[in-house]
């Protein structure tokens, strides 16, 4: 019985163990999964920050251009004049640089100046990853700008000499004039090349919200589904085991209710098999009573046929003594 008894348990067992080791590997892989997920929302959340940041470094660029231009047509000396257009030079080709990062991908390592100690610059690195076959539309918008903008650079440049050369009255006040028209151009320029580049800083904020917005909704859903397989795998771990005793309860009562049915039938077959041998035995002794009886009679019919014979005798022997007389 122990043998029949233990072969359901470890079928059971070996269920109870193959349902949690499923719930175990489907958690595991999809816990997997939610993390891939997560690190997706990062790194796409990661880079749109650092479009985001390259967009404030071309508004600092062009802030600063636009600055050394103002002080470029302030009557500064022909000295200082070469390292302004040195720097709107330098902070151009930076910009160029920040939008073929915007088209193609790449890594912009941003150089500020700071005065702390033993420390005189900070470094940060900004890498963009173009993520789909598009391009960032102000971007390129921003090109012919900037070509402009250092096409004007060059004419302010050769107005300011001339102006500083210039030895009549009248030839100063026209290259003057010439220098505010310039301004006036360069005004414009800078206008809507802070509007290109306010809309990849604002886009990229509104992208950041809008991928964040989704990051949580998506992680809430999985969390949720992540929380309601440990559920089912917490449940099923109490309730298989719980099936499996209530399973072995019902078979040994089976068992037991099987015993109790064989040995009813074996007492009912042992109280047969008594009744039986009792009917033998009476049966017996009335067959052996019979048979006695049947002796007796036997017994009797023997001595009346001898008896007859003698008889018979008897009267042959009186006929011949008779015979004789």
């Amino acid at each position: 019985m122990r043998t029949h008894l233990n072969e359901p348990i470890i079928r059971m067992i070996l269920v109870w163990i193959t349902i949690l080791s499923s719930f175990f590997l489907l958690f595991t892989g999809f816990e997997v999964y939610y993390n891939e997920v997560s690190d997706n929302y990062d790194r796409l959340i990661k880079n749109q920050e650092n479009q985001r940041k390259l967009g404030r470094v071309i508004i600092r660029d062009l802030i600063t251009i636009e600055k050394d231009f103002y002080i470029i047509a302030s009557n500064i000396h022909i000295i200082e004049l070469e390292d302004y257009m040195r720097d709107i030079s330098d902070n151009l080709e930076e910009i160029n640089g920040i939008i073929s990062i915007l088209q193609e991908g790449g890594t912009f390592v941003d150089i500020l100046p700071v005065n702390f100690y033993d420390v005189y610059e900070i470094r940060e690195e900004y890498t963009y990853v173009k993520i789909d076959e598009g391009y960032v539309i102000e971007a390129i918008e921003l090109t012919p700008k900037l070509l402009d903008i250092e096409r004007i650079s060059l004419k302010l440049t050769a107005a300011i000499n001339c102006s500083f050369y210039c030895r009549d009255e009248a030839s100063r006040i026209e290259s003057e004039k010439g220098i505010n028209l310039l301004l006036k151009e360069a005004d414009t320029y800078f206008t809507r090349s802070r509007e290109s580049a306010n809309k990849i800083f604002y886009d990229s904020n509104q992208r950041i919200t809008q991928l964040e917005k989704e990051k949580e909704a998506t992680l809430r859903y999985y969390n949720n589904v992540r929380w309601f397989i440990l559920v089912l795998m917490v449940v099923s771990s109490f309730l298989l085991p719980i099936n499996i005793i209530l399973n072995v309860l019902s078979v040994i009562n089976e068992r037991n209710h099987t015993q109790k049915e064989l040995e009813d039938s074996r007492n009912r077959l042992e109280e047969y098999s008594g009744e039986l041998e009792s009917k033998v035995e009476d049966r017996t002794v009335e067959l052996e009573n019979k048979v006695d009886e049947l002796e007796r009679f036997n017994k009797l019919m023997i001595d009346r046929e001898l008896k007859m014979i003698e008889l018979k005798k008897k009267i042959d022997e009186l006929e011949d003594n008779n015979i004789l007389i």
